[in-house]
C-alpha cells in the first residue's frame, strides 16, 4: 500500500473510528464524525457500518440494524427485489457510505415508512 492509497486511508479511518468507538461505546460520539478529532479534512470513515457504530454507538447501530431487518421482513415475500437491493446496500455499506448519502437515505427511509404503513394498514383491517 502506498501512504495515500484508498486502501490505506480506509483501513486507517476504520481503525481510528474503532478506537473512538471504544471510548464511547453506548451512545457514540454524535454526528460530527472524524471532523471533531484529528482529521478535519476527512469527516467520513468510508464504511457505513463502522461510521454508524462510531457516531451512534451500540444503541444507534442496533436501532439501525432493526430498521434494516424490519424493511427486509416486511418485503421478503411481497417485494423480493427490495430485499435484494437492501442486501446490496448492506454489503456496499462495508466499504462506503450508503444511507448517509441523500438519495439513498431518502429511499431507505421511504421503504421504512412503507414498512410501517403496511403494518398499520393490516391492523386496521
Amino acid at each position: 500500500f502506498s501512504f495515500y492509497s484508498s486502501e490505506f486511508l480506509r483501513t486507517y479511518f476504520w481503525s481510528l473510528a474503532m478506537e473512538i468507538f471504544y471510548e464511547n461505546p453506548v451512545f457514540g460520539t454524535g454526528y460530527a464524525g472524524l471532523y471533531q478529532y484529528e482529521n478535519p479534512e476527512f469527516g467520513s470513515v468510508h464504511s457505513q457500518w463502522i461510521d454508524q457504530l462510531m457516531r451512534s454507538g451500540l444503541v444507534g447501530t442496533l436501532l439501525y440494524i432493526v430498521c434494516h431487518v424490519f424493511i427486509f421482513a416486511r418485503n421478503f415475500h411481497v417485494n423480493p427485489e427490495i430485499c435484494a437491493w437492501l442486501v446490496c446496500l448492506i454489503i456496499f455499506g462495508a466499504f462506503n457510505e450508503t444511507t448517509k448519502e441523500i438519495p439513498i437515505g431518502f429511499i431507505f427511509f421511504t421503504l421504512l415508512n412503507f414498512a410501517f404503513y403496511e403494518n398499520v394498514k393490516q391492523k386496521d383491517v
